[in-house]
């Protein structure tokens, strides 16, 4: 029998996805009991086929000891999740690439995939583990690696998730300007194949970056978006790492994908619009909180977005204010606490 990661994890992953079935390898017989007992109401597992193989287009699947990554792309499942002796090959044509990011896993669990919780949104915490830097490659399938505390390592990944090689190319270019003391202040590689998992799983179209940078989180974003045919609205104050963003974008072939806007959220978020189904944050922790308020009040999110924030790992001072309106505010569904890169939270929006 595979090993079955934390229900706490299937549960958040489901609320991600907006899906209340969940593919796991059979027979159902050889399910623990109490493991079984501890997914939330609404959430239904159901056998995978004798052959493993999950069916066509299904939504969240965890695959059996001993697959690969090809077997969930190439049947279409939006989120799957391989255990750590799964080989991470992308199939025929596809150069197979090590993990963009590891991680482990302990704490309380967040709430059911159906019913909303009521109160204070809980978390699970997952800690972290050294991460790989991209690779060239022809095609590199993201895969995100999730250290779990009981369970073992999983790998996350998508059937509309890959880096082009010119993306990953970029990527590399970039790290090797922060290795040479630039100063960049790059998005981890780990929570970018994050991201990027997240996006294409999902389907986003419309994706919102506060804090742009020198464009290396805006490739990891805008590679998912190519497959999702979605585009990404990048917000940067700094206007020297505009440049750089522009010139990465251009170089990955990916610029006709994301607009850049310079200056400052609180000028520019009456501008925005409405039905973001993605939020990532890598400004300053600054009035973080209150950003995220702004962008709630105003519309700018839909229902279901998610709210990726990185940062904050290092400061929790800093940090606290953004944590408790996660936690507090009943416009926030779910969220999910990750000690990766300089730390991770994931929310979704009520």
């Amino acid at each position: 029998m595979s090993p079955l990661p934390p229900p706490p994890l299937l549960a958040f992953l489901a609320r991600v996805l907006r899906t209340s079935k969940l593919w796991l390898p059979g027979p159902e017989a050889a399910w623990d009991a109490g493991w079984r007992s501890q997914l939330p109401k609404g959430l239904a597992p159901m056998a995978l086929p004798d052959d493993g193989v999950p069916p066509a287009g299904v939504s969240l699947a965890l695959l059996a000891e001993g697959a690969d990554a090809a077997t969930a792309m190439s049947a279409g499942v939006a989120l799957f999740l391989l255990p750590a002796t799964a080989t991470p090959a992308a199939g025929k044509g596809a150069g197979a690439r090590r993990p963009a990011m590891q991680s482990s896993t302990g704490g309380s669990a967040p709430g059911g995939a159906a019913a909303r919780p009521a109160g204070p949104t809980d978390e699970t915490v997952l800690d972290e583990v050294p991460a790989n830097r991209p690779s060239p490659s022809p095609l590199v399938p993201v895969l995100a690696p999730l250290r779990l505390a009981a369970g073992g390592l999983w790998l996350a990944g998508s059937c509309r998730a890959g880096l082009s090689a010119a993306a990953n190319k970029g990527l590399g270019r970039l790290a090797e300007q922060e290795g040479a003391k630039a100063s960049l202040e790059l998005l981890p590689p780990e929570v970018g194949a994050l991201v990027h998992v997240l996006a294409a799983a999902r389907v986003s179209r419309r994706a919102l970056e506060l804090g742009a940078g020198a464009g290396a989180s805006s490739l990891w974003l805008a590679s998912a978006l190519a497959a999702t045919g979605g585009s990404l609205i990048a917000i940067e104050k700094d206007t020297a790492r505009v440049n750089l963003a522009q010139r990465a974008l251009r170089a990955a072939e990916l610029s006709k994908r994301v607009e850049l806007r310079i200056g400052e959220v609180e000028r520019l978020a009456p501008k925005l619009g409405r039905g973001i189904d993605l939020l990532l944050m890598d400004e300053g922790l600054e009035d973080r909180a209150e950003r995220l308020d702004l962008l709630l009040s105003l519309g700018v999110l839909a229902q279901g977005a998610l709210v990726v924030a990185h940062g904050g790992r290092q400061d929790p001072g800093r940090d606290a204010a953004f944590q408790a309106r996660l936690q507090l505010d009943t416009r926030i569904a779910a969220r999910l606490r990750l000690n990766m890169g300089s730390g991770v939270t994931v929310g979704v929006v009520a």
